[in-house]
């Protein structure tokens, strides 16, 4: 399957946007864990291929995890999101956003 799925994508070239994350985002609070996994994977591999989009892409899960009305699981999601692009991110990136929001939001029921 995985390489039906690469050809396929060879053959339409298919490249990925900057701004990647906004639609996979969503896909973070589904119900099949499975689903919200490969997601955070996938978010974490498009970090790796658009660099310059992790700043925004952590702020947006940030956001998300505040104000998108996310489920517990969702929320979860979004952690296993941050998780998974943790190792790609500047570290000045995980100090001053990650590492703030878990401290003054994170901890707390919003």
């Amino acid at each position: 399957v995985a390489a039906a799925a690469q050809q396929a994508w060879d053959l339409f070239s298919q490249d990925l946007s900057a701004d990647f994350f906004n639609y996979l985002v969503p896909y973070l609070d589904h119900p099949m864990k499975s689903t919200i996994e490969g997601t955070a994977s996938s978010i974490a591999e498009g970090i790796e291929v658009h660099p310059n989009s992790s700043e925004a892409a952590v702020r947006r899960l940030l956001q998300a995890f505040v104000s998108d009305g996310f489920s517990s699981q969702g929320r979860a999601g979004i952690g296993l999101a941050i998780r998974d692009c943790s190792p790609l991110l500047p570290y000045s990136l995980c100090i001053n956003e990650v590492f703030d929001f878990i401290l003054t939001k994170g901890f707390t029921d919003v």
